[in-house]
C-alpha cells in the first residue's frame, strides 16, 4: 500500500502545472485580442496528507475539475483600403519630380555660383598680379629713364664744360693772336712809317693837295698847318680838318677845300701805310 501513496504528489504536480499552463495561454490570448484585463484563475489546491486512500476511489474523482476553454473571440475586420487614385498618384509623381529637378537647379545654381566665386576670386588675384607687375615694370622704367635722364644731364653738363673750356681757349688764343696781330700790325706801321716808304707817300699827299690849293692874299709866307683827313679805302676823301694853323680863317678855309679837291688821295706802294685817319703836315713851297 506504500506505493500508491508515493504516486499521488507527483500527479496532483502535473495536474497544476497543465492547468497553469493552459491558464497562461488563454490570458495571453486575451490581452493581445481584446486589451481587457484578464481575472485571474483561482486556483484550489488541496494538501493531501499521507493518509492511506481507499484503493476502490479512481484518481480522476480525487483531481478537480478541468476549466471550461474559453472560446476564442472572432479576429475584427479591417477595413478594405481604398483603391489606389490614378491621378492623385500621377501628381504625386510630377510633384515628386518637379521637387528633385528644383533641388537640382538649385545645387546646379549653387555649384555655378560657387565656380564664379572661385573664377572671381581668381580673375581677383590674376588682375592684382598684374597690376603689380605693371606697377613695377613702370617702376623700373621710370628709374631707367630717371638714370638715362640723369646720365644725360651728367654728359650734357660735361659737354657745355668742354665746350665753355674751348670756347674759353679759342677765345683767350683769338685774343692773342689778334693782339699780336695788332701788335705786329702797329710795329709794322711804326717800321713803315719811319720808313722811306712813308715818307714817300706823305710827300704825295701834300704835292697833291698843294697843287689844288689856291692861296688867299693873307696866306703868310711861312705857312706851315697840321691837316686831319678822315679817308675811304682807294682814298676818298670824307672829311677835312685843319686842327692847327698860323693862318687866318681865310687861308684854313682855303686849305680844307684843297684837301677836299684832291680827293681822291694817293694811295700808298705798302698796304700797312694806309690808315682812315691820318695827319699830314701842310707846308708849301715857296
Amino acid at each position: 500500500m506504500a506505493q500508491p501513496r508515493q504516486n499521488i504528489v507527483p500527479a496532483t504536480l502535473a495536474v497544476l502545472l497543465h492547468v497553469v499552463v493552459l491558464g497562461s495561454f488563454v490570458f495571453a490570448f486575451d490581452w493581445q485580442r481584446s486589451q481587457i484585463e484578464p481575472m485571474p484563475l483561482a486556483i484550489t489546491a488541496t494538501l493531501v496528507a499521507e493518509a492511506p486512500a481507499p484503493v476502490s476511489e479512481p484518481l480522476e474523482q480525487r483531481l478537480p475539475p478541468r476549466p471550461e476553454p474559453r472560446p476564442d473571440p472572432e479576429p475584427e475586420t479591417e477595413p478594405e483600403p481604398d483603391a489606389p487614385d490614378a491621378d492623385a498618384e500621377a501628381r504625386a509623381k510630377a510633384e515628386e519630380q518637379l521637387r528633385l529637378q528644383e533641388l537640382r537647379r538649385e545645387q546646379q545654381r549653387q555649384q555655378e555660383e560657387e565656380r564664379a566665386r572661385l573664377q572671381r576670386i581668381e580673375e581677383e588675384k590674376e588682375r592684382q598680379r598684374r597690376a603689380e607687375e605693371e606697377a613695377r615694370r613702370k617702376a623700373e622704367e621710370e628709374a631707367e629713364l630717371e638714370r638715362q635722364r640723369q646720365e644725360a644731364e651728367r654728359r650734357r653738363q660735361e659737354e657745355i664744360e668742354r665746350q665753355r673750356a674751348e670756347n674759353e681757349r679759342k677765345r683767350r688764343e683769338a685774343e692773342e693772336a689778334q693782339l699780336q696781330a695788332q701788335i705786329d700790325a702797329e710795329a709794322a706801321r711804326l717800321a713803315a712809317r719811319n720808313s722811306t716808304e712813308m715818307q714817300a707817300y706823305m710827300f704825295a699827299i701834300r704835292q697833291k693837295v698843294e697843287r689844288a690849293w689856291v692861296p688867299p692874299a693873307s696866306a703868310p709866307d711861312d705857312l706851315e698847318c697840321i691837316v686831319a683827313v678822315r679817308q675811304q679805302s682807294g682814298g676818298v676823301v670824307m672829311s677835312a680838318r685843319v686842327v692847327q694853323c698860323n693862318g687866318d680863317a681865310a687861308v684854313v678855309r682855303s686849305i680844307e677845300a684843297a684837301v677836299y679837291k684832291a680827293s681822291p688821295l694817293p694811295q700808298p706802294s705798302n698796304s700797312l701805310l694806309f690808315d682812315t685817319n691820318l695827319r699830314f703836315i701842310f707846308k708849301p713851297e715857296q
